[in-house]
């Protein structure tokens, strides 16, 4: 395996080609197979949300099921038109919670990438931002490796959640806040405290919840300058004592750009996002992990064929992170070579284990957890 590894050349450009061939693959399958060639099945609008006389002309909206669809819809309303943050009927889709309006990053980029939102280019650019996005994380993960001295190649392991095959395959928007978090990680590590906060700033407008990533890889970093600029045998100078804590500009970013929005999006529809589910989606450590296994449990139990499989993929999932996390818990002094990250593991992983059942419910919610599997993939590396 080792000989085969040092025949591929060792550059970041090798591990994010391939994550996106493969991306593409994946996508071209299930556009032909499942999406019969129709681009926007992809956002799975439903007919609870969205009234089909009104949509734009060529989007599907499903009739089956419960007919509530799923988040992409929402990602796609924005894409039409990120200046539309209230809850009313655009674009003939109604959002289901202003929480949706917060997490305006990844529909604004594929406004733009659509040319202002062009009905018929917006569902394509939604899945092309994705397929770029694990390109990029690939490229970044070999540049993570190669720094920790590996191979480029391994950059791929952090492609390589299972969730993003659900965020891919619906036009979710954790690829996209992960490539950000990711970058936002690597501009730290050179010390690049502003663009590092730049980055996080992107990302925390996609998924709200960076911000508690991005507040325990700062606090890594501050630990790691303690670290580095500790002497023992002098007392350090006050510009010395200032370097220790330089990293924290990185937070100011994030926390100016998620708050702005919020007041944005409160002036337009009158609620703050950050306000409108944390009792739904937050809670005390574990109750809503072992509500959600028992429910799980009862799937597995006396479920049909179907939901068996997917009760029992839960079960796989928790178990594979659980997994990883431990493999870190074993190493934790060897992460301090790679900057204290064993923190920011413990922190992410206390937060997962804080979300209700209202997250955890389903296979596919796993995917809201990709942090705990790429921070801790990184502290392996």
């Amino acid at each position: 395996m080792k000989a085969v590894i040092r025949r591929i050349p060792d550059r970041v450009v090798v591990p994010a080609v391939i994550a996106m061939v493969v991306a593409v693959g994946f996508v071209g399958l299930r556009l032909g197979v499942a999406a019969h060639g129709d681009s926007s099945r992809f956002a799975v609008v439903g007919r609870v949300y969205a009234d089909p006389a009104q949509v734009p002309e060529g989007l599907h909206v499903f009739e089956g099921g419960d007919g509530s669809g799923y988040d992409g819809q929402f990602f796609y309303r924005l894409a039409l038109d990120p200046t539309r943050v209230d809850v009313d009927r655009s674009h003939g889709i109604t959002v289901d919670n202003i929480l949706r309006n917060g997490r305006v990053g990844y529909p604004v980029l594929a406004w733009t990438l659509s040319a202002g939102g062009q009905p018929a280019a917006v569902p394509w650019a939604l899945i092309a931002l994705n397929v770029a996005g694990l390109g990029a994380i690939g490229a970044l993960g070999g540049l993570l490796a190669q720094r920790y001295g590996h191979h480029a190649i391994a950059g791929l392991l952090l492609t390589a959640y299972w969730g993003f095959t659900f965020t891919l395959s619906r036009d979710l928007s954790e690829i996209i806040a992960a490539t950000a978090t990711l970058g936002a990680l690597v501009l730290l590590r050179d010390r690049r405290w502003i663009l590092g906060g730049g980055a996080f700033a992107l990302a925390v407008l996609i998924r709200e919840q960076v911000l508690i990533m991005a507040g325990l890889l700062v606090l890594c970093s501050i630990v790691t300058e303690h670290h580095a600029e500790h002497r023992p045998e002098a007392r350090p100078s006050p510009s010395e004592r200032w370097d220790r804590w330089k990293p924290a500009v990185a937070i100011i970013p994030p926390v100016v750009a998620l708050i702005g929005w919020n007041l944005v999006v409160r002036h337009a529809a009158g609620k703050m996002p950050l306000t409108s589910s944390s009792n739904a989606n937050l809670g005390p450590p574990f109750v809503g992990l072992l509500s959600a296994m028992g429910v799980w449990l009862d799937g597995v139990r006396s479920g049909g064929t179907g939901d068996r499989y997917l009760s029992a993929l839960n079960f796989v999932q928790l178990a594979t992170l659980v997994l990883i996390v431990g493999l870190v818990a074993r190493n934790h002094r060897a992460t301090r070579a790679g900057g204290e990250l064993w923190i920011a593991v413990a922190g992410i992983s206390l937060f997962a284990v804080s979300l209700t059942e209202n997250v955890l419910g389903a296979p596919a919610s796993f995917r809201t957890v990709y942090d705990v599997y790429l921070v801790s993939v990184v502290a392996l590396l």
